[in-house]
């Protein structure tokens, strides 16, 4: 089963991360429950169609969280026809647990894109590159990103998609509309392909342009800080000894409790607007 093999690979990969064995015990033992629990109960599978339409009402590309609830919502208007499409494998119980969200980066659940260089940023990353993780796995970067959320907006544009695979081809269209929701990245790049953005990047490539509109050109990520070191007087913080430890994993395994709650460790998140922000 594909959980089996994540979860041998994520034990071994955090393994060589961490140099303890020790904390191969409680995966195994924490990859045991999720791995029955994923075998007898029948709301853990996605049931994918065997053959799919010609036509659909709707087309949604990209199934990760506003994909999916798009895709759901219109669903119940039981008249219509609606087809989700993502690139990427389904969920696994693996990516259900907050605190191994580092461990799915990478990954086949991940496209593993890389920043290009620019001598301004990344200076201490390999070639000056980072890393840039983005979900190719049903729930998209929602699945990958500490479960962080913040709103967004799209636009919705086009009436046909090419669908392919390693075996076969199949072009489906859509009667009423097709609804891009593939990512900050993939959606410019399948807006670009299909003829939609700035004139001068498609003519480069020999794109025929649909629309000159400035696609993909207000890309924007925040600022990453190591962030705020305190003194305190109580061990409540999450240390590696306490977090490796057999009881938190057990602890979370049974109850849902416990450091491995935590959103890889992050304890606190906010968005703070001052003054600085207007200059």
């Amino acid at each position: 089963m594909v959980v089996e093999t994540l979860l041998v690979s994520t034990a071994v990969k955090t393994v060589s991360i961490v140099g303890s064995t020790l904390w191969i015990i409680p995966l195994i033992l924490a990859g045991l429950t999720y791995v029955n629990y994923n075998r007898y109960d029948p709301e853990s599978h996605i049931i994918e169609p065997r053959s799919l339409r010609k036509d659909y009402d709707f087309i949604v590309v990209g199934g990760g969280s506003a994909g999916a609830v798009v895709a759901s919502r219109l669903s119940e208007i039981h008249d219509w026809n609606v087809l989700l499409l993502e690139a990427g494998p389904d969920e696994t119980e693996i990516t259900d647990v907050p605190s191994l969200a580092a461990y799915l980066q990478l990954s086949r659940m991940d496209w593993a894109y890389k920043t290009m260089y620019t001598g301004r940023a990344c200076l201490g990353m390999k070639n000056g590159q980072c890393n840039w993780p983005r979900g190719k796995v049903l729930g998209g970067s929602s699945v990958l990103n500490y479960m962080l959320y913040k709103p967004d907006a799209g636009d919705s544009i086009g009436r046909e998609i090419d669908i392919r695979n390693e075996s076969r081809k199949q072009i489906v269209t859509a009667k009423k509309e097709v609804v891009m929701s593939a990512g900050s990245i993939n959606t410019p790049q399948i807006l670009m392909l299909s003829g939609v953005g700035p004139r001068e990047e498609l003519d480069k490539h020999g794109i025929p342009v649909l629309a000159d509109l400035k696609v993909g050109e207000n890309l924007q990520d925040h600022v990453a800080m190591g962030g705020l070191t305190f003194r305190i007087n109580k061990p409540v913080s999450i240390v590696q000894d306490r977090f490796q430890a057999f009881p938190m994993t057990m602890q979370y395994v049974m109850h849902r409790k416990g450091p491995m709650t935590t959103l890889g460790g992050v304890e606190g998140l906010a968005f703070v607007n001052t003054y600085l922000g207007k200059k």
